[in-house]
């Protein structure tokens, strides 16, 4: 007997279903697709035991006749494409002609489907690769697909599933992921019986996405919109004000296909660096057009990845379309924010006491005092035009730009533990977090006077030789401009090693060689631009960190009131640079249901 044997059809077909049909949300994205492709418009899904024990899709699209439903369930059958040519003028969701095949094969498939001319439907029962029956069934239209015992016969993959509540919250993702772009198609979700699940069809991308996502309001959504050349990019994201745990409402679409490309993720995140918290992320849904011949998408099976012809004009598109949205923020949400629990939130950096504590309840009020001296800026330079540095209270300077009156419209109250200011605003009580609003100005004014590169430095006593561990290379051109223009002055010393002569003056102290080193790595380890501004991003941050006023220190209120109206003059005022909140608010309504008012 031949080592080498052909495998049998059965075998052939089950090995292409374990690439294509994972679990349930498998089955659905298949099943929405294929009706999104045949016109439907209005489309039911139905499922018992998280799909496990059935999955039923009733959509209005075309229909087929007998033959092409017979056609249909057969591996590498379809209407979308005839020739190889096809590939590169991709519209469709699906052009591979082997879902349906895949899904019987791990299943028991009922296919009912009717055209809209037609006198009587047809009907095909499925197990395995074989049809076991077909008849004429009258029918209103379009397609009824029903998958009961999935992967019945391939009990190794059964066992890997999840729990049906698992598995029905996964298919519940899936199904809104696939709504939210054809917002003119009605979607129904049935749970053992129970509607669960509705998104009426509509004209407008914020209604669906606001019925999709209950939690959303439209205000909390930023709309973005892009064109560069061919390319166009189009979407909604929250602001800072909104975030998750998990990515899981990061959603991107290509030619409306649903993808997953952590680049393009990795895009929104570097966006949003010094609005969120580390580890957290914001609502997005992004569209983006291209022509067919610049992206591909055959190369996942579940078609769920794609490659684009210049990923790096893609990546850039994201970015700063992303970066330029949440630069014009002028304004916080206006929902209420519940006030969080400090458990579990690491300190603020440098937040160390410089006078002994009051007791918890300590309360300073708003009166005359003396002034207090703010430490003077790291640059010895002017301020920008619309940054004014510390400018006095009544000052009418033509250099004053206000970009809000978020801030200048608070009425100050006090300080709660010489941390917080306590203000009222609109029946609202609102806490500002004095260390983390100056962090953001001066984090501000910092990124100022590095792009007019005029940074103060100092020169060490002893330079200080840092090994870098590789070799220096182009990479080291950018690495001593850009560090060059915050105060750092580096010499190369051998191949894989600099000396540095001068640093920031805020940072005399520092880790010298750390900082550098860490600069150093992030440049080479992506090999671009992006990476030296995060780098210099957090750097800034760290330096806008030490020259800020610190909790547990008590301002005069001019101070308070000069710190509100310079934070008006920035356009990301709400947000510190590491992610958090600046201010929360406590809306009267709420605070009277603290009380027992209502």
């Amino acid at each position: 007997m031949n080592r080498i044997q052909a495998l049998a059809p059965e075998v052939i077909n089950q090995i292409a279903a374990g690439e294509i049909i994972e679990r349930p949300a498998s089955v659905l994205k298949e099943l929405v697709e294929n009706a999104l492709d045949a016109g439907g418009t209005d489309l039911t899904v139905s499922v018992q035991d998280g799909g496990l024990r059935s999955l039923r899709l009733v959509d209005n699209g075309m229909g087929m006749s007998a033959e092409d439903a017979r056609l249909a369930v057969r591996r590498h059958t379809t209407s979308k494409l005839r020739g190889i040519d096809d590939l590169q003028a991709l519209r469709s969701f699906g052009f591979r002609g082997e879902a349906l095949a895949s899904i019987a094969s791990v299943s028991k498939l009922t296919l009912c489907t009717k055209r809209p001319d037609d006198e009587v439907g047809t009907r095909l029962r499925m197990v395995g690769d074989d049809i076991v029956a077909e008849e004429q069934v009258g029918l209103a239209g379009g397609t009824d697909l029903l998958v009961e015992d999935l992967f019945h016969n391939v009990p190794a993959r059964r066992k890997f599933l999840k729990t049906p509540g698992a598995e029905y919250a996964k298919l519940h993702e899936t199904l809104v992921r696939l709504a939210l772009p054809a917002a003119e198609t009605s979607f129904r979700l049935i749970k053992d019986g129970k509607q669960v699940l509705h998104l009426p069809a509509t004209s407008s991308f914020v209604a669906r996405i606001c019925k999709a996502f209950p939690q959303l309001l439209p205000e909390h959504l930023l709309e973005v919109s892009e064109q560069r050349e061919e390319a166009s990019l189009y979407g909604f994201l929250s602001g800072p004000d909104y975030s998750r745990s998990m990515a899981r409402q990061v959603m991107f679409y290509v030619n409306g296909r649903l993808i997953s490309d952590r680049r393009l993720g990795y895009a929104v995140q570097e966006a949003y660096r010094t609005l969120l918290l580390v580890g957290r992320h914001p609502f997005c849904v992004l569209f983006l057009n291209l022509p067919p011949d610049r992206v591909d998408v055959n190369v996942h099976p579940q078609k769920s990845e794609v490659r684009f012809l210049h990923p790096e004009q893609v990546f850039s598109l994201v970015l700063h379309t992303v970066r330029a949205a949440l630069s014009g923020l002028g304004k916080p949400a206006t929902a209420s924010i519940e006030l969080p629990s400090s458990a579990g939130l690491p300190p603020l950096p440098c937040f160390e006491p410089t006078s002994p504590r009051r007791g918890a309840g300590t309360w300073l009020p708003a009166t005359p005092r003396e002034p207090l001296l703010v430490q003077a800026s790291l640059f010895d330079v002017p301020s920008p035009p619309s940054l004014p540095m510390q400018p006095e209270l009544g000052e009418e300077s033509g250099d004053y730009a206000e970009t809000g009156r978020y801030y200048r419209d608070l009425v100050y109250l006090g300080q709660f533990r010489r941390t917080y200011l306590v203000c009222e605003r609109n029946e609202e009580l609102v806490l500002v977090d004095q260390h983390a609003a100056y962090e953001r100005l001066n984090f501000e004014w910092l990124a100022a006077a590095y792009r007019n590169g005029r940074g103060a430095s100092q020169d060490l006593l002893f330079p200080e030789r840092v090994e870098l561990g590789r070799e220096l290379g182009a990479d080291y051109d950018r690495l001593a401009t850009a560090l060059g223009r915050l105060g750092f002055v580096l010499e190369p010393f051998s191949s894989t090693s600099v000396v540095v002569r001068s640093v920031p003056e805020i940072l005399a102290r520092g880790d010298v060689a750390g900082l550098v080193e860490d600069a150093f790595a992030e440049l080479t380890s992506l090999g671009d631009e992006l990476s030296l501004g995060r780098a210099l991003d957090n750097l800034l941050a760290t330096m806008a960190c030490h020259q800020s006023v610190r909790a547990d220190q008590p301002l005069a209120e001019e101070d308070v009131r000069r710190l509100f109206r310079d934070l008006d003059t920035i356009s990301n005022a709400h947000h510190c640079p590491h992610g958090r909140p600046i201010h929360q608010s406590l809306p009267l309504p709420e605070l009277e249901r603290l009380f027992k008012r209502r």
